[in-house]
């Protein structure tokens, strides 16, 4: 587990990224198309491909930048996850 000042990041020894944001989906009991994902790395790819709204920050690896809905204009982590959170906030507004 690692944790940042916005969020926490759980790897299993067994699992990659993907499989991790399926166990925290059924965890949680939420269908994948109702959850975000942001990945600047081919190891942010296995999940980036399963969640219904995929951010990649400014810096992310061009090969990512062709599925993500939102590319942030921040680069750092923390600043590109809070953009991310606000773009979802916003979306969610919207949808009510």
């Amino acid at each position: 587990m690692h944790r940042t000042e916005i969020s926490i990041n759980i790897i299993m020894s067994d699992a990659n990224k993907g499989s991790a944001f399926r166990w925290l989906a059924e965890l949680c009991g939420l269908p994948l198309h109702e959850m975000a994902y942001i990945g600047d790395s081919t190891g942010d790819l296995p999940a980036l491909e399963q969640a219904g709204m995929k951010f990649t920050p400014a810096n992310g690896i061009d090969a990512l930048k062709q599925l993500p809905d939102v590319i942030t204009t921040k680069s750092s982590s923390t600043r590109a996850v809070a953009e991310a959170y606000e773009i979802i906030i916003a979306k969610n507004r919207t949808e009510l």
